[in-house]
């Protein structure tokens, strides 16, 4: 299924222990039980340090609570940033 698929994604970036984690829509595809999850995953990479970039059209305020900016697009160009979440 799509939602294995995305899991199995996740896992083989982890292995690889990055600096960097650039994760596009990393709850689409994920049923319910998944994403918090995976959202758990990404709060404790947060904790250890990691960079981690989010694409993402999910609002949910799980997901909000995970990052420090949010950056707004809107026909190719930044319309706004907000400082959010909280300092590491």
């Amino acid at each position: 299924s799509g939602g294995e698929q995305q899991r199995a994604s996740i896992a083989r970036v982890l292995i690889n222990d990055p600096e960097i984690i650039l994760a596009d829509e990393p709850l689409s595809n994920i049923d319910t039980g998944h994403v918090r999850m995976v959202i758990d995953i990404l709060r404790e990479l947060k904790k250890k340090g990691k960079t981690i970039i989010v694409s993402s059209h999910d609002t949910q305020p799980s997901m909000a609570s995970l990052v420090d900016r949010t950056v707004y697009f809107a026909s190719g160009e930044i319309s706004l940033q907000e400082e959010l979440g909280e300092e590491l």
